[in-house]
């Protein structure tokens, strides 16, 4: 895991900034990386790649990165900056073993024919990258499109989590790329040359190192800015909270062509589709057989979740597993216990979360199955001071604001983990995404689909309004009447979400209403775990810890694709009341979990932060940029009372401490 920075521009062009200019750069990154760096430059000069290295798999020299694989002649043939972990490395380095790959290093000649010269997943990923694109040269020579069907083909065999930059110097291509659920981020922005052409490419894990180049300048894109007030999340599509800084979206390659001047550009493709296809190279066959018949195989699913965890506990340093005391945390807890079973030592769990005194927090929950499973655990409290101060200083040393509270408390957990000796620690996102654990707004999209909606254009809009913190049509009270205008009415958020669905519904392709809640759920998915993942890496790896996330996994997507909506999802009996989430999950560890655990209800927010923004509000009042675009209604309503107002506070205070980061 770890922080990765690049810098590319067309041939003749060279990359003009200083080795000290670049190093600034990527040393933003360092808290991502905190065991090594490196810098490389391409022998023309137009590429430049930097990386900070957290050291997880291989902690020797030789996994540094850049990692370069060079030709016969010595010349580097290929060079990659990679952040993330592969969990099919053994699958993918026997089949690059078996064509011919001969190691990689800083020096020519340093591997032989079916040798690997690390146990890094990185050389795997060069490897596999290296291979496909030399197969594209074979067979079609000088064919870009083909080039790029190759690398996406070599992507979609990945199982894991990456964001990563591939420069093929044979080809003069450039491709970055992001794993298909969005675990890891990648960010990038075109900067112009003198007559307003694009001369030039950036990406970097986090947004602070793009915006350190010295041609860069920080300004507010106010469309993400208003859709954050509603969504809390830091990107809308593609677009982030800066202008001219782009997200890729999760399973999204861009192909940079790096020949000529006239060819520069940012060619961005969805290479998803061919999941499907790659699955043979996961280690494991089909996913489709946990069903039997009509019925759910609860012995596969559970097989399928345990060789998730198994793998998803490779490393060379200690892990841990985070507990909540939910059923997410707890199946991943078991499974990684019975995985180390024999090991040194009992499983570490850790916990985070407000303790006020009873059994009924997180803390209290997370107590109960720590000592039902027998693990040596931690506990984590977050007080009200330390939320006040965290909250500010994550802020300013992220950049961007916060997605949830329940940050404050990951990166707390992150914190004391690290200073235990841990690196890597097992956390539960994607379990609810994946298989409907959201109860109130699956039942919400169950009555909205049984009022007759009858297109993807209203179902966009109702999954916008129905889980807004500010709704749209609240906004025009929020923001000033000249930027309200100016916004459109959040034309774009509504054009995005109705966009983002039909996307969604075209990718599952089915149709008719006995479908439409998977479709809804899907969406989730698609949306709202990617935010989720965006918050465990930006507070874990704020303190150098890699999050890893069993149940957000390829394979066990594929899985929970292959559930019908009724072992995820069942209505309650009668309209309004709750109905049955994560049956298959529940099913599948009853009997295994304390009956407690599998029946308890999901808690959203562990931390009482509704009762702790009062301090913090001032900083609306102190804002110039919050005076310059919020109504005085707006601002004053928040500072008077946020606890009243927390749909609208904690979103609006955010942006208030953010634009304080950048502009005073």
């Amino acid at each position: 895991m770890c922080g990765i920075l690049g810098i590319a521009r067309p041939r003749p062009l060279r990359v003009e900034l200083t080795d000290a200019q670049l190093v600034a750069m990527r040393d933003t990154l360092a808290h991502r990386g905190p065991d090594g760096a490196g810098l490389w430059r391409s022998e023309q000069g137009h590429v430049a790649l930097a990386h900070r290295r957290l050291a997880v798999v291989d902690l020797t020299a030789e996994a540094s990165q850049p990692m370069l694989a060079h030709d016969r002649q010595g010349s580097v043939a290929a060079a990659v900056v990679y952040n993330g972990e592969l969990y099919n490395d053994a699958e993918l380095r026997s089949h690059a073993a078996q064509e011919g790959w001969s190691g990689c290093g800083t020096r020519a000649g340093q591997g032989a024919p079916g040798r690997f010269v690390t146990q890094s997943d990185t050389e795997t990923v060069l490897a596999l990258l290296s291979q496909a694109a030399a197969r594209a040269q074979r067979c079609s020579p000088g064919d870009a499109d083909a080039w790029t069907e190759a690398i996406a083909d070599a992507l979609a065999t990945m199982r894991g989590m990456f964001a990563l930059g591939f420069l093929d110097s044979a080809a003069q291509r450039l491709v970055i790329a992001r794993d298909s659920l969005g675990i890891k981020p990648l960010y990038y922005s075109v900067i112009d040359d003198e007559a307003g052409r694009a001369s030039e490419l950036v990406f970097a894990s986090e947004v602070r190192a793009i915006l350190a180049h010295p041609r860069t300048r920080a300004r507010p894109d106010l469309v993400t800015v208003s859709s954050y007030l509603t969504t809390i999340r830091t990107t809308l599509g593609e677009r982030t909270l800066f202008s001219g800084v782009r997200t890729l979206r999760p399973g999204e390659m861009a192909v940079i062509d790096l020949r000529t001047p006239g060819a520069f550009g940012v060619e961005v493709r969805d290479w998803t589709a061919r999941l499907h296809d790659a699955r043979n190279q996961w280690g494991c066959g089909a996913t489709e057989d946990v069903l039997r018949g009509r019925s759910l195989d609860l012995e596969a699913t559970r097989r399928v979740l345990a060789d998730s965890v198994g793998r998803h506990l490779r490393a060379d340093r200690p892990t841990c597993v985070l507990l909540s005391g939910g059923l997410d945390s707890s199946i991943i807890a078991l499974e990684a216990a019975r995985a180390r079973s024999g090991g040194a030592g009992p499983l570490r769990t850790y916990a985070s979360g407000f303790d006020d005194g009873t059994d009924g927090t997180d803390l209290g929950w997370a107590r109960r199955m720590s000592a039902a499973l027998g693990t040596a655990h931690t506990q984590c409290p977050v007080t009200r001071e330390m939320f006040e101060h965290r909250w500010r200083e994550m802020v300013e040393h992220l950049g961007v604001p916060l997605s949830t509270p329940n940050e404050v408390a990951i990166n707390e957990v992150s914190r004391r983990l690290r200073s235990d000796g841990h690196v890597v620690a097992l956390s539960g996102e994607g379990a609810d995404e994946l298989f409907g654990g959201y109860e109130l707004p699956m039942r919400q999209a169950a009555e909205f689909e049984r009022q007759g909606a009858r297109s993807d254009v209203e179902r966009g809009v109702f999954q916008l309004v129905s889980n807004a913190w500010v709704a749209p049509a609240h906004k025009a009270e929020v923001f000033k009447p000249e930027v309200w205008r100016a916004l459109e009415q959040d034309a774009a958020l509504h054009a995005e979400y109705v966009e983002a669905f039909e996307r969604v519904a075209a990718s599952a392709g089915r149709t008719g209403a006995a479908e439409a809640l998977e479709l809804h759920l899907r969406f989730t998915r698609r949306v709202n775990l990617t935010g989720l993942l965006g918050r465990l890496d930006t507070a874990s790896m704020l303190e150098g810890v890699e999050g890893r996330t069993p149940m957000a996994d390829a394979r066990v997507a594929l899985m929970a694709d292959a559930i019908p909506m009724r072992f995820k999802y069942e209505l309650g009996a009668s309209p309004g009341e709750s109905g049955r989430t994560k049956i298959a999950l529940r099913d599948a560890y009853r009997g295994l979990l304390p009956d407690e655990i599998i029946d308890r209800p999901k808690a959203s927010f562990p931390l009482p932060f509704q009762e702790w923004m009062q301090d913090a509000a001032s900083v609306l009042v102190d804002s110039a940029f919050a005076r310059e675009v919020f109504a005085p209604g707006a601002i004053s309503l928040v500072a008077q009372s946020p606890r009243n107002a927390w749909h609208l506070a904690w979103p609006m205070i955010n942006i208030a401490l953010w634009a304080r980061v950048w502009w005073g």
